[in-house]
This record gives C-alpha cells, structure tokens and sequence, in this order.
C-alpha cells in the first residue's frame, strides 16, 4: 500500500513539472504572436571569432522586424556588414529555445530572456575550415510594437 501511494505522489509531481513546462512553451509563444505579433529588432550584436579571439564586431539598433503570426515568422534584417535579407519561414519553441526554419537548415536561437514586451534572442554558428575554428555569436534584443 505504501509503495502505491508513493508511486502516486511521485505520478502526481511528474504530471504537475509536465504542466508547468508546456505553460512556458505556450507562454512564449502568446506573447509573439499576441496582437500584430510584430517586434523590432532594437539591438544586434554580432561577434566573430577566429581560434577563440575576437576578429571583428558589430552593433546597431533598429535593424529590421520579427512579425510572428501562429505559424509563420516574417524577417527582415538590414544590419552594419550583413546582407539585406528578408524572409518568412516556419517556427516554433521550447521554452528555452526559438526554431526558424529557413532555407537549408533551422536557425535555432536561445531564448536568453523574454517578458511580453522583450526577449532577447542568442544564435551561436561555430565551423573549421582548414584547422580554424571560426565562430559567429549574435544577439538580437526584440522589444514588442503596440
């Protein structure tokens, strides 16, 4: 008897961690799609590495947009040293996590903080070419349009 009520206890508490982690999920994803579901892009950093040392930097505000709406993401991005580039693509997110899916491979961001006004947004690329590793971190600071 006493194993069936600690089995049910530890039933009861896997259940409730469930719910509280699928709530942020949804959480996040209401407030980027709530209202116009539009966010502009108030900061970028960019930083490029080559071996681990810094090579090169960028910042800029007020780049371009995220318009999410409950399937799709509209992007546009006209930052210092990257290329115009507009798109839309699939998404979707975890609680700690924001997946675009763009041409060729996802885009996968880490969710580095979010509130329903702002988030801010940490994609990481690393790749070796000829013996150097070269690695690329941008952070994007999105605060929500009314």
């Amino acid at each position: 008897m006493k194993i069936w009520k600690t089995f049910a206890n530890v039933s009861i508490l896997s259940l409730i961690l469930l719910l509280v982690s699928c709530s942020k999920e949804k959480q996040i994803a209401r407030h980027l799609g709530k209202k116009n579901g539009e966010w502009n892009i108030e900061q970028y950093n960019s930083e490029n590495y080559e071996n681990g040392v810094l090579k090169s930097s960028t910042s800029a505000e007020n780049v371009g947009s995220f318009i999410f709406d409950s399937q799709r993401v509209k992007i546009t991005l006209e930052a210092p040293n990257v290329p115009f580039q507009k798109y839309t693509s699939a998404w979707s997110n975890t609680k700690k996590t924001l997946t675009i899916s763009s041409v060729g491979f996802p885009l996968v961001f880490i969710i580095v903080s979010e509130s329903k006004k702002e988030i801010t947004l940490l994609n990481e690329v690393e790749f070796e070419v000829n013996g150097t590793i070269t690695k690329n971190s941008t952070t994007y600071l999105l605060k929500k349009i009314s």
